[in-house]
């Protein structure tokens, strides 16, 4: 039986024993469209996450380098747009810490007017000045989604190009350059389908690892990895099992031992009515050899972003996991030990809903923070009616916690949201009635209760009287189910809970 505990915390929780910080925040920079897709940990212990942000007014992308304290507070941001070009990161884990200790990213860059975009290798000093900014490829298409320093300092930028490969399609894409981004080599590898690259790692011999996607047949892809030499040249390939559509991929991160974590999903369903392509984290060896894999299976549908392996062993997994109510999904954290096994699973949200519709939550990275805990990236959605999204970091303790002690409860699934506790329901499950404690300013102007069911249907709306803090809800007619109350003050939606009917 799965146990969900539902604490509603303010954004910022401090522990009074070691005085770390936990928060839950979220930062909107255009009213539009953030998706962070990298964080990393700075030496001053403040947070660095590269990102975009789409202006829905403009439809223009622009690429953000952020740094936040170990608060959650926005310290320094930089702002880079190019007239009539789109910029675009890789995937999760696209940006990487360098041995000068700026950062490098690999990503694309657009023409609006065609949208044959050029593969992007970017490189910021400490403070987010841009060092140098090249772009490799020809005339059709070319994009990275992923990109690492190599021993010699140089970089590799893996990912798919329209341009040099034999089909129509694409094929996979590698370019090596030198610490200044100037080409050293690059190849292409695949067939005449659609083949693409997500992660690349260098080994202890100097060869290389590129992992993604091959198209087996129609909008049927499988697992995908090659292994070269120092300078790209082939040496073994292998290709997995078929999965789902943009499901199978094999991305991956270096993991002890000269070893790497692949994720993706299974072609399969394991019990029956469950989601059809469960996720799994697998470890293989160099000679692409499962030595273990640990699959989340349910009957919602769930996803691994990234996944990264720290000195203890532990594996840190982050994505998402659908609700088993509404099926929106939450940010999903997961720790696993380094030889496979589940130790604890978490889901978090920032706002559960909004306008009575729920609301998506994703986690898209993950870093181990100075204190053994961890601090996640993502993005929160703010509205469905006009949908927005929101840059969204959550810090945890080292049990995965944003509240201190959520890992005594067995089983248990956290969910946490930033609304505050101006709404009190009891009691809850309720039958006939139920009584509504709130509290808002003496000065509000106007203050709503709104009930609706899970289909966004409004069932009931209160006016409420500011200074009474008191309503009751007569619910002897409702049907039985689940029902959510939002609170409403100067309409700004202020807190929100749960009501459970029992018939």
């Amino acid at each position: 039986m799965r146990w969900t505990l539902i604490f509603w915390v303010l954004a910022h929780v401090a522990s009074a024993q070691n005085q770390t910080l936990y928060f839950n925040k979220v930062y909107d920079f255009h009213h539009g469209a953030e998706v962070p897709y990298t964080i990393l940990i700075d030496g001053d212990s403040s947070y660095v996450v590269l990102g975009t942000s789409l202006d829905t007014r403009t439809y223009e992308i622009t690429l953000l380098f952020q740094k936040f304290d170990n608060y959650g507070n926005l310290v320094l941001q930089k702002k880079y747009k190019k007239p009539g070009y789109q910029y675009y990161t890789g995937l999760s884990g696209c940006m990487v810490k360098t041995h000068d200790g700026g950062y490098a990213f690999g990503g694309s860059i657009e023409p609006v007017e065609n949208f044959k975009s050029d593969g992007l290798l970017v490189k910021f000093n400490a403070v987010g000045d841009t060092e140098f900014m090249h772009t490799y490829g020809d005339t059709a298409f070319d994009a990275f989604y992923g990109c690492i320093e190599t021993s010699d300092h140089g970089f590799v930028l893996v990912g798919q190009t329209l341009n040099y490969g034999e089909g129509p399609n694409g094929s996979g894409y590698v370019v090596k350059t030198d610490s200044l981004g100037i080409l050293e080599w690059q190849h292409v590898y695949g067939t005449t389908n659609e083949d693409i690259f997500f992660s690349v790692i260098q080994l202890t011999d100097s060869g290389y690892i590129f992992g993604g996607d091959r198209n087996l047949i129609l909008y049927d892809f499988g697992a995908w990895l090659v292994r070269t030499d120092k300078n790209g040249n082939e040496i073994k390939e292998k290709l997995f099992d078929k999965g789902a559509y943009r499901c199978g991929g094999a991305a991956f991160s270096p993991a002890l031992n000269n070893e790497i974590l692949m994720y993706g999903c299974l072609d399969t369903t394991i019990e029956y009515g469950d989601y059809p392509y469960p996720r799994y984290i697998g470890k293989l060896d160099t000679n692409f050899n499962i030595l273990w894999q640990q699959v989340f299976n349910d009957p919602i549908e769930n996803g691994i972003f990234y996944q990264r392996q720290y000195q203890d062993g532990s594996v840190i997994a982050v994505g998402f996991q659908g609700d088993e109510v509404t099926a929106a999904a939450h940010g999903l954290i997961a720790k696993i030990t380094n030889d496979g096994r589940l130790v604890w699973q978490h889901e978090y949200y920032y706002r559960e809903t909004r306008d009575g519709a729920p609301l998506p939550d994703y986690f898209t990275d993950v870093q181990q923070t100075f204190d053994k805990g961890y601090v996640t990236c993502g993005f929160a959605i703010d509205s469905m009616k006009f949908p927005t999204q929101d840059i969204w970091l959550v810090k945890l303790d080292s049990n995965g916690c944003l509240q201190p002690g959520c890992d005594t409860i067995a089983t248990a699934i956290i969910e946490v949201t930033d609304l505050r506790s101006e709404l009190i329901i009891y009691p809850n499950p309720a039958s006939d009635h139920a009584t509504v404690l709130y509290n808002v300013p003496p000065n509000t102007k106007a203050a709503l209760l709104q009930v609706v069911d899970l289909a966004g249907r409004l069932v009931k709306e209160l006016k409420l009287v500011p200074n009474k803090h008191e309503a009751t809800i007569d619910v002897l007619q409702w049907n039985g189910g689940i029902y959510i109350c939002d609170l409403i003050v100067n309409e700004k939606l202020v807190a929100g809970k749960k009501l459970i009917i029992e018939k």
